[in-house]
């Protein structure tokens, strides 16, 4: 009953609708229906992911100005106090924006983020598995092992840039620790500095709780993980 016909989902619905034999035209609204949800799920996947993405590097290259900004202001405008007040209290406001960024893109992103971390813990360990079990047909096990490393680099480019996050986010204290001669500076100036390091003192990171945070750190538990469950898959193979 389902075999026979040409959707590109194979489903069932009341009356037979699907059969184009004897209901043609619901048969063309089941076809153009699931044709236009198929391309619309893929634009928003594509979409989301694109999106997700490119926020690795936008916040760590953020985080990368602010600290090259920071280690030069003293150089810049240190023989005006106020005019130094006014630019550290401008890359004060830059650092805030940063986090409330990372805060809306943890909550923004939230559902993908852990989507993807099913899924790419799920897809390493079973291509892995896959490919093992079908050695000796060399054609299948090259697909699941080509599956395996786009799911492999697609984890290792989370990582790496999520990493990169949380390291400039500590750098940033380090920069305002090395702005030039900030002992000189007044009090009031200097319990501004110290502010920002107080509060960079906390990294930045990008989760999806219940999951880790995407750094190097979590990548490797990920590997291990996928590493045990591959191993329990060809204990009950053998």
């Amino acid at each position: 009953m389902v075999g026979l016909q040409n959707l590109p989902f194979n489903a069932v619905f009341p009356f037979r609708l699907h059969d184009p034999v004897q209901h043609p035209k619901a048969y063309v609204v089941i076809f153009v229906w699931q044709v236009v949800f198929l391309w619309y799920n893929m634009i928003s996947i594509v979409g989301f992911e694109l999106a997700s993405v490119h926020c690795f590097p936008q916040v760590a290259l953020n985080l990368k100005i602010l600290c090259i900004e920071l280690r030069h202001i003293g150089r810049i405008v240190s023989f005006d106090q106020n005019n130094f007040r006014n630019e550290l209290i401008r890359r004060i406001l830059f650092h805030q924006r940063i986090i409330s960024i990372v805060r809306d893109i943890n909550s923004v992103f939230y559902a993908p983020f852990l989507a993807q971390m099913i899924c790419l813990f799920l897809m390493i360990s079973l291509s892995t598995f896959e490919a093992l079990a079908a050695r000796r047909d060399p054609i299948a096990a090259f697909r699941f092992v080509f599956f395996m490393v786009l799911s492999f680099c697609h984890l290792s480019y989370w990582s790496v840039f999520g990493d990169m996050v949380n390291q400039q986010s500590k750098e940033v204290a380090i920069a305002a620790y090395d702005i030039y001669n900030w002992h000189e500076l007044s009090p009031k100036l200097q319990r501004d500095i110290m502010f920002i390091i107080q509060r960079a003192q906390k990294p930045l990171c990008i989760v999806a709780s219940p999951f880790p945070p995407f750094n190097l750190t979590s990548y490797m538990m990920v590997l291990k993980q996928c590493y045990s469950i591959l191993t329990l898959l060809l204990e009950a193979l053998d």
